[in-house]
């Protein structure tokens, strides 16, 4: 239909197309969504630069049914946008801008959750060992403009917390100053982020815990996360993490109860 209306419009102009809209325009045409998807892998293979191999496993994952599939070609229109303008760093977690920033970054905050999701997912895909390595590199680094990691805008805007304890991604890496993820939430009063995070690893064993979220690493200062609750007054984020069955770690190192 689409393709008919610009041709009635436009009758001696060649038109060029975007991506996302030649597949709908295919779909329109063939009502075959499989030839579609194939289409779709096919740009982000030629255009971006996509795996194939990672794209075929994500398909074997995720879009197991029609409805499944027809929700992801939705979603493209918003994947090629985001693409289309952060290509030049690519799906590559090596890959960062002059400002210290990698894909991770810009996606959580230039783009919607399901692009987030799907550029996580995407690159989960492959050897385990491997993909638990890339995705943390994914995650520490430091970016120059505010000296921290995705982790903080991935709790702070995005907040699924099962998607890093899916993939084996440590909370506990250190940004400027040597601090983490929990120093940041506890210096900043975060205490709904640190309950959301409490909750998801509550049904881990408690070496699990520590691995994605230790309270005993020391930033620069010296500094435990409680330490930092006690510097900056924050009673009730101090009192919640010594009293959590969840976040049962050694003690604060200062010897002050508030």
């Amino acid at each position: 239909m689409e393709k008919e209306m610009y041709r009635e419009v436009l009758p001696n102009v060649e038109l060029e197309f975007d991506s996302y809209t030649r597949a709908c325009i295919l779909l329109d045409e063939t009502k075959d969504l499989e030839l579609v998807m194939k289409f779709h892998f096919e740009e982000l293979i030629s255009k971006y630069n996509l795996r194939r191999n990672r794209l075929e496993q994500y398909r074997l994952k995720f879009l197991t049914n029609k409805e499944k599939t027809h929700a992801f070609h939705q979603q493209l229109r918003n994947i090629y946008f985001f693409l289309h303008h952060y290509s030049y760093l690519s799906l590559d977690t090596k890959t960062l801008d002059m400002r210290g920033r990698n894909i991770i970054n810009y996606a959580l905050t230039q783009s919607e959750p399901p692009t987030v999701e799907f550029i996580i997912h995407y690159l989960a895909m492959g050897n385990t060992k491997t993909v638990t390595a890339e995705m943390n590199e994914l995650f520490s680094v430091v970016n120059k403009v505010d000296g921290l990691n995705a982790l903080v805008p991935f709790i702070k805007t995005f907040g699924k917390v099962d998607l890093l304890i899916k993939y084996k991604i440590s909370m506990n890496h250190k940004m400027m100053n040597g601090s983490t993820l929990a120093h940041y939430l506890c210096n900043y009063g975060k205490k709904s982020l640190l309950v959301s995070i409490e909750n998801s690893l509550k049904d881990l064993p408690p070496k699990e815990r520590i691995y994605f979220f230790d309270l005993s690493l020391k930033n620069e200062k010296n500094e435990t996360p409680l330490d930092v609750c006690l510097r900056e007054e924050n009673e009730t984020i101090y009192h919640h993490l010594m009293n959590s069955t969840i976040f049962k770690q050694p003690s604060s190192s200062l010897c002050v109860v508030l």
